[in-house]
């Protein structure tokens, strides 16, 4: 292999750490097939394929013993494979050695069998076990107890631990019919290729997570969702690398849960344990559907992602199911509700706040359009029960609901996201947009203290600031129907901006942060409107068909009195209601936690997210609760 120079999508000296067995096993570079190849792209060489083959063959041609090598060496040629299995967690292919080619193992035969796994599964089917000198020894207590010991340290590490081992023979037992071939043939099949193995060596292999997922975890944890590891390797390593991703604490080895243990668990069991496993090591499909199933008993919501086929029961079970666009098969995909098309842990923080600011926008939009139509409803009803004239005409009324209010209201829709809306805990999805009574009353209060400021308006223009007897003048009564009329749209318009936050006080300096530049624009358009609807009688404009007369600059100054009081009368209620919230959750969590009981979202990402450029990592992310 050629080494130059590093560059995007090249392999360092960092990719494998192998025992010195490793320069002694040579047919472990057989094992890749054709899994892995390497193409020449100007100064540098790329792994293609499996990340994990393409790690293993760069160890080999680093030590002069790559595939090609023993391919034109020994003449190998391919003639069988047993494909990796989850539930084996070992792979093996049969090679047909040619005649002429040279054997470097000891030993002779026709075939050549070749196969690499996990140590816990792999080192039972080894008889012997080749020593640093280049000789095969029978198995002894001994060195399988140093075997595990320094897979032990490895996976410690974080490293990937491959064991590697090989048999020759003169025939291998082949299927009668391979379409007719039922399951026990298969097993006998495999059983015979894969016993009396020689194990030749242990291969470790650095998995770095990337550098944004310790960020990601990070922003999902302050967002109320926590995270579990659900991974097919050592416990050890998945343990370190959890460690390392600040998952679980160095001391809390009690986090961890392996694949044999929750077999004998049920699903209400595992559901059970407190506190819940943060790492799950070792586990097979029926394992993370279990764990999903188990969450989901916890009451906990749950998402799901990975990319391989072996995911699918998991993410089709989950509440929201989550695949890779690149890496996942199409299997997963159609399984999924949500396909991350970079394969990324840190699409899902945008997401999550995307996901957040989506619904606050349209608790905003409904919010102030129900505040706004019921205070004009209540002007209306109000006037009717004291049997007076109605302050306004319905072409006022219909201007009001189209020119007034819809531009604030579009513009709410689109509303950045708040500085906090990944620092609040998740919502419960069975609430609806308004969650408590407090939401209702809340808009009530607003549409009477809007409705009450126009009557007032109303009233005080047609009985006091001009003439004390209606009767007197007919224009008194369009005067006052102007007055209230524009008091109402403009406290509707300043309305758009105390709705833009229902708990956040106006007087708060991040009230306004970040800044709705198309709020601020519709306020301005949809009050030029008004102004020009209002003097558009003195322009001679086609507008004087609702039935407004200019208003006199005193009447202004009763509006703005008439906007700060309607903004007190909402900072008092934030004020009463936001107490009462406080208290509420200051005892809900009171009761949380003496229940040690808590509600929050699970999702697990996949291989992809999270693996370095070394291998795919077959350890998919579980965020958990926190």
């Amino acid at each position: 292999m050629k080494k130059t120079k590093k560059s995007k999508g090249s392999i360092n000296d960092e990719a494998v750490e192998a025992t010195p067995l490793l320069s002694r096993s040579k047919p472990k570079t057989n094992t890749n097939k054709n899994s892995n190849k390497h193409a020449k792209e100007e100064d540098f060489w790329k792994g293609v394929g499996d990340p994990t083959e393409v790690a293993i063959e760069v160890a080999a041609r680093k030590l002069g013993l790559g595939k090609d090598a023993w391919i034109r060496d020994e003449k190998l040629k391919f003639a069988q494979e047993i494909p990796f299995d989850s539930d084996r967690s070992r792979m093996t292919i049969v090679y047909e050695v040619k005649q002429g080619g040279k054997s470097n193992m000891g030993s002779e035969g026709k075939y050549l069998i070749v196969a690499k796994g996990a140590s816990s599964s792999l080192l039972p089917r080894c008889t012997s076990f080749l020593t640093p000198d280049g000789k095969f020894v029978p198995q002894s207590n001994k060195i399988m107890s140093e075997i595990e010991e320094e897979a032990e340290k490895m996976a410690i590490k974080g490293l990937r631990t491959l064991a590697l081992a090989v048999k020759y023979s003169d025939e291998i037992p082949r299927k009668r019919n391979p379409d007719e071939s039922d399951e026990e043939e298969k097993e006998k099949i495999q059983e015979n290729l894969e016993s009396d193995l020689k194990f030749v060596g242990l291969v470790g292999i650095v998995d770095p997570p990337r550098e944004e997922v310790k960020y990601a975890i990070k922003a999902c944890r302050e967002a109320g969702i926590g995270m579990c590891m659900i991974t097919g390797d050592h416990k050890s390593t998945a343990f370190g690398v959890a460690a390392s991703l600040g998952l679980v604490n160095k001391d809390r080895k009690d986090l961890v849960l392996e694949g044999h243990q929750m077999d004998k668990l049920s699903t209400s069991e595992l559901s059970r344990i407190e506190p819940f496993p943060v790492v799950f090591a070792r586990v097979s499909p029926e394992n993370k559907l279990k764990i999903i199933k188990a969450l989901k008993r916890r009451g906990e919501i749950t998402a799901m992602t990975g990319d391989g086929v072996n995911d699918a029961p998991a993410i089709r079970f989950a509440d929201a199911g989550i695949s890779m666009g690149k890496s996942g098969t199409e299997l997963t995909k159609e399984s999924s509700d949500i396909i991350l098309t970079d394969d990324n842990l840190n699409s899902i923080v945008p997401a999550i706040e995307e996901g957040r600011r989506t619904f606050d926008n349209i608790q905003k939009f409904i919010f102030y359009l129900l505040a706004c139509n019921s205070a004009e409803i209540w002007v209306m009803l109000l006037a009717i029960i004291a049997d007076s004239p109605p302050p306004f005409t319905p072409i006022m009324i219909l201007w009001a609901n189209i020119i007034l209010d819809i531009p604030p209201a579009m513009a709410l829709g689109i509303d950045p996201p708040a500085r906090d809306v990944l620092q609040r805990p998740p919502r419960d999805p069975k609430k609806g947009i308004f969650p408590t009574w407090r939401s209702y009353l809340t808009v009530i209060m607003h549409g009477l203290s809007m409705a009450g400021l126009s009557l007032g308006l109303f009233y005080l223009g047609r009985n006091y600031l001009h003439h004390p007897d209606p009767k007197e003048s007919a224009n008194e009564t369009d005067h006052s129907k102007s007055f209230a009329f524009v008091g109402l749209g403009v406290l509707q318009l300043i309305h758009a901006f105390l709705a833009k936050q229902q708990r956040r006080s106006i007087f708060n300096k991040n009230f306004w942060v970040p800044i709705n530049w198309w709020l601020i624009g519709g306020f301005t358009g949809s009050l030029a409107l008004l102004i020009g609807g209002n003097y558009a009688p003195l322009m001679g404009s086609a507008l004087n068909h609702l039935d407004m007369v200019p208003l006199f600059a005193m009447d202004w100054a009763w509006i703005g009195g008439a906007v700060l009081a309607h903004i007190l009368v909402v900072e008092f209620l934030k004020l009463i209601f936001n107490h009462g919230c406080l208290k509420e959750e200051s005892k809900q969590q009171k009761e949380e936690k003496k229940e040690e009981k808590k509600w929050h979202v699970t999702i697990q990402i996949g291989p992809s997210s999270v693996a370095g450029t070394q291998r795919s990592m077959d350890a998919p992310l579980m965020l958990a609760p926190k």
